[in-house]
């Protein structure tokens, strides 16, 4: 179709195609993205002992932190993690732990609320 285009619309019309072309084609700008080191965070679990996807920490325990935007990669050094079951709650910490995070909230006390995490060891 955009041959049979060229081929009707002479040189001016194939100009016009490739200088839309450019426009669509523009290089995309940068993501923006947030790593931070944190000394301790903390998140709960079901009975299976993996944690939420969440991660509840401060500027105390993160004094690098800067929100540069999503994703929000945190490197924590020791996560505790409230595991709840049918028979009680019990806790576990896992160490040298990066989460990976799709968004951030601060309440005015400086306390960080990470949501929609992923993580993996370190």
């Amino acid at each position: 179709m955009i041959t049979k285009a060229l081929r009707t619309a002479g040189v001016s019309g194939a100009c016009a195609l490739l200088a839309a072309t450019a426009v669509i084609t523009a290089a995309p700008t940068a993501d923006a993205a947030t790593t931070t080191h944190c000394t301790v965070g903390n998140s709960s679990a079901l009975a299976n002992g993996y944690p939420l996807n969440y991660v509840r920490t401060s500027r105390t325990y993160c004094p690098g932190f800067t929100d540069s935007g999503s994703p929000y990669t945190l490197v924590i050094d020791q996560l505790g993690i409230l595991i709840m079951d049918p028979w009680g709650q019990s806790s576990s910490i896992w160490y040298n732990v990066t989460a990976t995070c799709g968004s951030v909230r601060e309440d005015a006390g400086g306390i960080l609320y990470f949501n929609s995490c992923t993580y993996r060891s370190t």
